[in-house]
């Protein structure tokens, strides 16, 4: 790229980048990706319009429809009907239906979606409602006494109240109910039930959405320093990771099985193991905790998931784990490793387990989040993060913000 060597970083333009990368992609990955313009929420509606009867989610045996998880967020947002534009609405919750109907729900009126984990702190959470200014928040029964401490401060107005139980099917919802903790939900304005939400009369959607310009999700990130700031992701930020990562994985489809393991509140697993298999009408095997190795090992074998998303400790504990050998991982295709580097003996065993391809990629919350892949079937550089994604330009630079020719060390 000697037009551009030398020269800051701020006086290049993408269109003047020499995208030597796109030489390695695999055959049929494109330079350019074709994004369409799209509100987020439209992943799942074009979805339940084209494949209503085709399974969405399988939650621990309960099964939604495409058709069913665009009628029940038409239902979040008839509940949400009015709060406005540009609104911001929390979501505290772990991998269940709740959370993905929510989130397209959300969507829907115009508000952000406001992400949260719920192991955080009273504290935590407190800072994020403070910072987002949300007034409302979908939050996991067990979360429900920090919650409603926020609400009792005045930080919040409305709870609604998510159970687990809520989407598992009979007899385990019965079963779960009993075992749990009990937690006492007081009956007072402002705290709802998500059975009172989906009850609402389902609204297509309320506001004119402009993709570029409205915020969909605000993504809490530590940096380096100080408290969480919120990534502030676009319609078309998140549609867009979907549609530059979709053609990376050969034959992505809807005859798909994915994983989701990774917790959507973190933006690797809310972009690569939601947004992308709702995009492509993929079968979601929903899964509420990562460190549940031996149900994570059942679901691979029972539902035969081809494409598996998660992170070096994830795949390194599958490798380990004493059930592993007794079950048949084989059916997996291909998988993304992120957010840490991937050990090179744990990709390798993974590999020789599953016969599938195990690649590392990199990304960050700014970028929606993922910006670097190793090819699937093609040239995969071992102990590297790969290569730019279509639509995607990289260079290295010095301290001083100067663009370094290939061969030297910068960041």
């Amino acid at each position: 790229m000697p037009e551009i060597e030398g020269k800051p970083i701020t006086e290049i333009k993408p269109e003047g980048i020499n995208r030597i990368w796109a030489k390695h992609y695999d055959d049929g990955v494109p330079k350019t990706a074709h994004i369409p313009e799209i509100p987020l929420y439209e992943l799942l509606d074009r979805t339940g319009r084209r494949l209503p009867d085709k399974v969405a989610i399988d939650f621990l045996g309960k099964r939604l429809k495409y058709g069913e998880l665009k009628e029940l967020s038409d239902r979040v947002a008839g509940f949400l009907n009015g709060i406005g534009k540009g609104e911001r609405v929390v979501i505290d919750l772990p991998n269940t239906p709740n959370y993905v109907i929510a989130y397209y729900g959300i969507l829907k009126t115009g508000a952000t979606v406001v992400q949260a984990n719920p192991l955080y702190t009273e504290r935590e959470l407190r800072h994020i409602a403070e910072n987002s200014k949300a007034k409302i928040i979908f939050a996991i029964e067990n979360t429900f006494p920090r919650v409603y401490q926020l609400k009792k401060e005045g930080l919040v107005d409305k709870i609604i109240v998510c159970r687990i139980e809520d989407y598992l099917p009979f007899p385990l919802n019965f079963l779960f109910k009993i075992k749990k903790e009990k937690i006492e939900i007081p009956e007072k304005d402002g705290i709802l039930f998500w059975n009172d939400v989906i009850k609402s009369e389902p609204i297509a959607s309320t506001e004119n959405i402009d993709p570029k310009e409205d915020v969909a999700v605000f993504q809490y990130t530590g940096g380096t320093t100080g408290l969480p700031k919120a990534a502030m992701l676009t319609h078309y930020n998140l549609v867009a990771n979907v549609f530059q990562i979709i053609p990376w994985l050969p034959g992505f489809s809807e005859k798909d099985v994915v994983s989701g393991v990774l917790p959507y509140f973190h933006v690797y697993g809310m972009t690569t193991s939601m947004n992308m298999p709702i995009a492509a009408g993929a079968k979601i095997i929903l899964l509420p905790d990562p460190r549940d190795i031996k149900r994570i090992l059942k679901a691979i074998e029972k539902h035969n998931i081809t494409l598996f998303f998660g992170v070096p400790t994830l795949f390194n504990a599958i490798n380990t784990h004493p059930d592993t050998p007794k079950r048949d991982l084989t059916s997996i295709r291909a998988c993304i490793s992120g957010s840490a580097p991937l050990p090179l003996e744990v990709k390798r065993e993974f590999e020789r387990i599953t016969g599938g391809k195990l690649v590392e990629g990199y990304g960050l919350s700014e970028t929606s989040p993922v910006t670097h892949v190793n090819p699937i079937s093609g040239e995969n550089r071992e102990s590297s993060i790969g290569l730019p994604i279509p639509n995607t330009c990289a260079v290295v630079i010095d301290d001083e913000g100067r663009i370094l020719p290939p061969g030297e060390i910068g960041e």
